[in-house]
């Protein structure tokens, strides 16, 4: 596996070292469990936001919604373990 050079303070390898010898792990696995956890996050950062602004994209093209009543019933419904028939969206109106 090629390597990758990362320059830190001594302040900062530090506080890395001391948790990683908190975790029961050394220094490196630590950072590459630390970067792997935080690209995962990243990466679902950027989805959530492709979709997000999709469905911003389509609300302006058609201006249909769900109202937030509608939703809340509808999650109610599902967490309680009722039946639940998911709302349509309909015309938003201001």
């Amino acid at each position: 596996m090629p390597t990758t050079s990362l320059k830190i303070d001594d302040e900062l390898k530090q506080r890395i070292a001391a948790v990683a010898q908190a975790k029961d792990t050394n220094a490196h696995a630590w950072m590459v469990d630390t970067l792997k956890r935080a690209i995962e996050q990243a990466e679902q950062e950027v989805e959530f936001l492709e979709i997000a602004e999709k469905r911003w994209a389509k609300f302006k093209r058609d201006g249909k919604s769900v109202s937030q009543a509608d939703m809340e019933a509808y999650l109610d419904a599902l967490v309680t373990g009722k039946p639940a028939r998911k709302p349509e969206a309909t015309a938003w109106s201001k």
